[in-house]
Order: structure tokens, then sequence, then C-alpha cells
């Protein structure tokens, strides 16, 4: 394998910063040590490295243009008229969203008892006596754990918008 070759190799491997793009070009600093070598002796490396450096800046400009932490917010304000929903209080938001699970849970209960051939009767048999065996501790301890943080994110009034 040629320097030059061992070099394209090596450049698309790394990962370099931007910010170290702009500051170091050359690749003095962020270089591993055998491409740095070839660099020194070999023209065509060199403009191998150049138009790695021009293309990775090129196609970070767009990405590096920071956080806008207002975005949303802007947007919103943009709309000709607001969203549905925008009003409620996040206290009506979580019924509709609870009422939406309830909803959502009936239909799958309906489906799956219409649905009550061989396989699913076989699958509640296996969850009857996986739920009544000993093994089934450590099961249903994670599935309180998530259940408890489940309840707490709901009941936690705390909101980082507006109602």
């Amino acid at each position: 394998m040629t320097p030059r070759e061992r070099a394209h190799e090596l450049l698309s491997a790394v990962d370099v910063p931007l910010g170290t793009l702009r500051r170091d070009p050359e690749g003095s600093t962020w270089l591993p040590a055998p491409v740095r070598e070839a660099s020194s002796v070999d023209a065509h490396v060199r403009e191998d490295i150049a138009r790695f450096v021009e293309g990775e800046r090129f196609l970070r400009l767009d990405s590096d243009v920071g956080s806008d932490p207002l975005f949303t917010a802007r947007v919103l304000q943009a709309l000709p008229e607001r969203p549905a929903g925008t009003g409620l209080s996040p206290q009506s938001r979580l019924m509709i969203l609870a009422a939406s699970y309830a909803a959502a849970g009936v239909v799958g209960w309906v489906v799956l008892g219409a649905l009550a051939s061989e396989t699913v009767a076989g699958w509640a048999e296996a969850a009857h006596g996986w739920i009544e065996s000993a093994d089934a501790a450590p099961g249903a301890a994670a599935m309180m754990a998530v259940l408890a943080v489940t309840v707490v994110a709901f009941l936690a009034r705390r909101t980082h918008t507006p109602a």
C-alpha cells in the first residue's frame, strides 16, 4: 500500500472537530503520525490533506450554527393562528393523553378478545404461568419500577412551556 493510499484510508477514518480543522488545517496536531510523515515527503499527500480539510469544513459549515433554544417559540409565533390545543392547561393535556392511552388499551383489548384463537390463548396461558411462578419476581419488580417512574412523570406538573 502506497503512502498516499494509506493516507486516504486514515483520513476516511479520522473524525476531527471543525474548530481543530480551522486552527490546524495542515494537520500537525490531529493527523496520525504515518500520515504526517508521508505529508512531509509527498506533495500529493499534502494536496489530499488540503482537499480533505476543505471538504470537511464545507460539509460541516451548515451544521455549525450552534443551538437555537428559541427556535420553536419563533416558529409558533410565526404561525398565522394558534395551533389547536395550545391554550390547554398542562392538566388538560395530561387528561387528553391519559384518555387516549385508555382508549387505545380498550381497542387493543377488544381486538385481542375478537381474535381469541389458539395462539392468543397460548400466549395468555404462558403469561399466566410466568406470572404465577416464582421466577416472575424480578420481572414483576422491573415492571413495577417502570410503572412507578411513568406515574411520577405523568403526575409531575412542571412544564417548560407556558400553557
